[in-house]
């Protein structure tokens, strides 16, 4: 009877392990996994929305809001670069934000949208943890664009 309880809870146990490793969060992404997806509309140089209607804050960055100085250039940017076009997606911890959007790292032609738009001086770096995968690449970018005077660095001496 024992040695029956053991095997029982021990397979509970590894069951409950096998599930939890394939958990689903609500958008149907997978912790640690990329996912692809159509970029359908950009909102600003930090925030797009994909098909289904899903908007994604981009991680590791902060970029101006309309009406501020360098907002139109942000977006243009991520519109040229991504409108129309499938990217991947990479979760960190946090899933969503206060605001419902989902947060992600956005990859297109094998490279980290975060950081190209850090780098092209059109939002600064900005850590939102616990996710933090990128910081030290969007960072660097950061720096590059604010030693070459680039976008919202292009005043600052």
């Amino acid at each position: 009877m024992q040695k029956e309880a053991i095997l029982l809870v021990a397979s509970l146990i590894i069951l409950s392990g096998i599930m939890l490793s394939g958990c689903q969060s609500i958008t149907g992404f997978y912790v640690d996994e990329k996912q692809t997806a159509i970029v359908t509309r950009v909102t600003d140089g930090d925030t797009i929305t994909i098909e289904g209607g899903e908007r994604v804050r981009l991680l590791g960055i902060n970029s101006p809001e309309k009406g501020e100085q360098f907002y139109g250039e942000g977006k243009k940017f991520v519109e040229q670069l991504l409108l129309y076009k499938e990217v991947e997606l990479e979760r960190d911890v946090i899933n969503k934000d206060q605001y419902g959007r989902i947060l992600r790292y956005v990859w297109f032609d094998g490279k980290l949208v975060n950081e190209q738009i850090a780098r092209q001086g059109l939002a600064v770096a900005q850590v939102y943890e616990p996710n933090h995968k990128y910081n030290d690449a969007i960072a660097a970018a950061e720096k590059a664009a604010i030693d070459e005077k680039l976008g919202l660095w292009n005043e600052v001496g």
